[in-house]
């Protein structure tokens, strides 16, 4: 069963190294590069991609019954999760659960999604080849259903409130028949879930879709394609979920002859969990409330009790002592000294060794992202930043702050630092760039400070700067991940010498046993 990821661009030339995954089973590229292309035809680029670079001679109908593909759309900017950006969200590490067993301390988002979708796919039908799914969200499901519903598309819902079924897709069925699709909606407002609620059952879109060859057909033509010859075209803008979703079922809301001939289903995940990793507080809230799905103590083997459920360090070395006053806060590949301090609302990700003496207000995160060789790109921004907006825009916020107020403070002009008024924050320039971290402590303290004068400007205007797009552009991902793997191996030793209170013996002991091996580490005592 083949794999066939879209990632960010920079992420395609160190995808198999840093993952170890094979290239004949996982198959990774981007979207074509200077254009949007959606859901569909993001997902018409890799099926065409892939049977053009595997050198089949096969037609396309041929090519489709040859195997089963899996595509996970796992790419864009992330302007919404800014620390996994360069990496990639399918590939954000993701905490061992503390009820699990055999779970592995440098799993990832990926490694947990795979498994269910691998499941379903086994059990589809003779033409049923191509699964679509988001990579930026957690589905957890008891039940995989032993067969798939012959359907030209087979969509699969979860139980939600309406509260949050208005912010993603809905499927509405007959309440006789929860697995026929009568329509779907993008986001409907919670007065028209309830007034549809009478005649009808609702379920949220959890993002993942099995085509039939026929209807993979239909999509690559809505998306510009009519033959087999892809060698020179790129796919239309097509979103699959808002524009072939809604054209679906016995009585569509919109009308389009040729997806509405094709047959629909939908199949509830009855007892599933759906968790979305989209932004950064969704990073932390997602996991805790994965971490507290299971209450009951008996299932938890460690006795460690934290001072706050959305506490989260991995792949880290911290020396904070926690209290009941910090909460919600992620620490990930990253080295946090007692000099530093911590209120609330925090991602740390990529921080370097370091003996700085630095305080984060409330909501201020940071990442420090490795470029070229042995240089350092200091990124502070937001909890709630979404890096969206023009610079002139008083609600354009980066560090939770108007953007042109931090300029004012530091009597810096937009002209100065080389922005015009029409510039995207995701495009700004604002990221210093260090070529080692030895002033990095008060060009930080500087950054992040409140009320701050002109001091470091002349600093910062001076060192080259990059913007949030060219961070993930030119991050070097082969330090990145090394220095993940450094932390995570010193954090080795912490876990077992603190094995009472931490997941250790329930963690996947031969492959744990791999990484002692690879780090050179010594074999904790035996109990």
């Amino acid at each position: 069963m083949q794999k066939l990821l879209s990632i960010p661009e920079n992420l395609v030339h160190s995808f198999h190294k840093v993952t170890g995954r094979q290239p004949g089973e996982w198959f990774a590229i981007s979207d074509p590069s200077g254009t949007k292309v959606g859901s569909g035809g993001g997902s018409a680029w890799l099926l065409a991609q892939h049977m053009q670079q595997s050198g089949a001679t096969l037609s396309f109908g041929d090519y489709l019954q040859s195997g089963k593909r899996i595509i996970i759309h796992a790419g864009g900017q992330s302007r919404r999760l800014p620390a996994y950006a360069p990496s990639g969200k399918l590939l954000a590490p993701v905490p061992v659960f503390r009820w699990s067993r055999g779970q592995r301390l440098d799993q990832t988002l990926l490694d947990l999604q795979l498994p269910l979708l691998e499941q379903i796919m086994e059990a589809t039908g003779p033409r049923q080849h191509v699964m679509i799914a988001a990579g930026d969200v957690l589905i957890q499901s008891p039940e995989v259903p032993f067969s798939i519903p012959e359907a030209d598309v087979v969509c699969f819902g979860i139980w939600v409130e309406p509260h949050l079924a208005s912010h993603h897709g809905v499927f509405f069925t007959p309440r006789n028949n929860p697995h026929q699709l009568d329509f779907m909606l993008q986001k409907p407002d919670h007065e028209t879930i309830e007034k549809l609620a009478s005649s009808h059952l609702y379920m949220m879109d959890v993002g993942i879709w099995v085509l039939s060859d026929k209807a993979v057909e239909l999509l690559m033509k809505k998306c510009g394609w009519t033959g087999s010859d892809f060698s020179k075209q790129i796919p239309a803008y097509y979103d699959l979920y808002s524009a072939f979703g809604p054209c679906l079922g016995e009585r569509p809301v919109e009308k389009d002859t040729e997806i509405g001939g094709l047959s629909a289903a939908v199949v509830p995940m009855n007892k599933g969990a759906f968790y979305h990793y989209g932004t950064s507080a969704e990073l932390i809230t997602s996991t805790e409330k994965i971490q507290n799905k299971i209450q009951d103590q008996r299932n938890i083997w460690h006795y460690r009790v934290k001072p706050h459920p959305s506490l989260f360090a991995l792949n880290a070395v911290t020396d904070i002592r926690w209290n009941q006053q910090h909460q919600h806060i992620w620490i990930e590949n990253s080295n946090i000294p007692t000099s530093w301090t911590l209120h609330s609302r925090h991602v740390l990700t990529g921080i370097p060794e370091n003996n700085w003496a630095l305080e984060l207000s409330e909501g201020l995160c940071l990442d420090i992202i490795p470029v070229g060789e042995s240089a350092f790109c200091l990124r502070p921004y937001g909890m709630d930043d979404r890096f969206t907006g023009r610079l002139t825009a008083e609600d354009t916020c980066w560090m939770g702050m108007p953007v042109m107020k931090w300029f004012r403070r530091r009597k810096i002009s937009l002209s100065d630092a080389g922005f015009s008024g029409k510039t995207d924050i995701q495009e700004a320039q604002l990221f210093p760039v260090l070529p080692n971290l030895d002033v990095a402590e008060e060009l930080l303290r500087w950054m992040i400070a409140e009320d701050e004068g002109p001091g470091k400007s002349v600093i910062w205007l001076s060192l080259p700067r990059l913007s949030a797009a060219e961070i993930s552009e030119r991050a070097n991902l082969m330090r990145l991940f090394a220095q993940r793997e450094a932390f995570r191996h010193t954090s080795l030793a912490k876990l077992t010498r603190n094995y009472k209170r931490s997941v250790f013996y329930q963690v996947d002991l031969k492959r744990a046993a791999m990484d002692f091996a690879h780090a050179g580490l010594p074999l904790p005592e035996q109990l």
